[in-house]
């Protein structure tokens, strides 16, 4: 610590005609910076023009790099370090980066092309077969699940199961009431290990769309459950009347109070 003029210095200071002075060798304040006093090297001087040419100040490269205004704007004058000359070339080359990834993008082979095999002759009549639809939307997306292209193997598992049903509809059911067997039929009806209530279970959070089986089984579910409501409302409404009927009261009049 030292005292001149009732100034109290900490930290290093230098002399100057004036007095004694703090020196702050790092700061990053234009008005405090000071020059260095050693001579860059020529990598660090490309470093200085390079961000020049492309927008930073004299003063900005001053503080950054410890030299003063006027030592870059002397380099910038003999190296010819023109913001105007270079900004043509500069767009240009910017130009010419996008073009060449532009090209690229083009001509990189796209890896959701090889999930489906080359098309050939029978896809014309692969058309009107869903099932032929379903097995082949099947192996698009096991490769793609091979090719860890996991939303796209999502996608073709979906299609390959709505190709599926679109062949059940076509060909008609395989199983019926009457075909199958009385072992199964009989773990449908008493929904043994309760499968049968979780495949119909339906998520009242998912957002996708349901299926139509469904909804007509909650559908039916529902009604069903409303009309056993309104039967168990009857048969109190009729219990109440008989009730009152027994003690001779009115079964239509109103209850006191109410």
């Amino acid at each position: 610590m030292i005292r001149k003029d009732r100034a109290v210095v900490w930290g290093r200071f230098v002399r100057t005609r004036s007095g004694l002075r703090h020196h702050h060798p790092m700061t990053r304040k234009i008005e405090e910076a000071q020059p260095t006093w050693f001579r860059l090297s020529e990598e660090s001087w490309n470093e200085i023009r390079e961000a020049y040419r492309n927008g930073a100040t004299a003063k900005e490269l001053a503080v950054r790099w410890k030299v003063s205004p006027s030592s870059i704007y002397r380099h910038a004058w003999e190296g010819g370090w023109s913001k105007k000359r270079s900004a043509d070339a500069d767009a240009r080359a910017h130009a010419e980066a996008i073009a060449e990834e532009e090209r690229a993008d083009q001509t990189r082979p796209d890896p959701e092309a090889g999930l489906f095999g080359p098309p050939g002759a029978d896809d014309e009549a692969m058309l009107g077969d869903p099932a032929a639809l379903a097995e082949q939307a099947m192996a698009a997306s096991v490769r793609a699940m091979r090719a860890r292209l996991f939303v796209e193997a999502e996608k073709l598992a979906r299609l390959s199961e709505a190709y599926g049903r679109m062949a059940e509809k076509r060909g008609g059911p395989a199983v019926t009431i009457e075909t199958i067997d009385l072992e199964t039929l009989y773990d449908i009806v008493m929904n043994k290990d309760g499968r049968v209530g979780e495949r119909f279970r339906v998520d009242p959070d998912d957002p996708g769309p349901r299926d139509p089986i469904l909804v007509r089984y909650w559908s039916h579910r529902y009604a069903e459950r409303e009309a056993f409501k309104e039967q168990i409302r009857r048969v109190r409404a009729n219990a109440r009347k008989a009730a009152c009927r027994a003690v001779g009261l009115d079964p239509d009049a109103p209850l006191p109070g109410f």
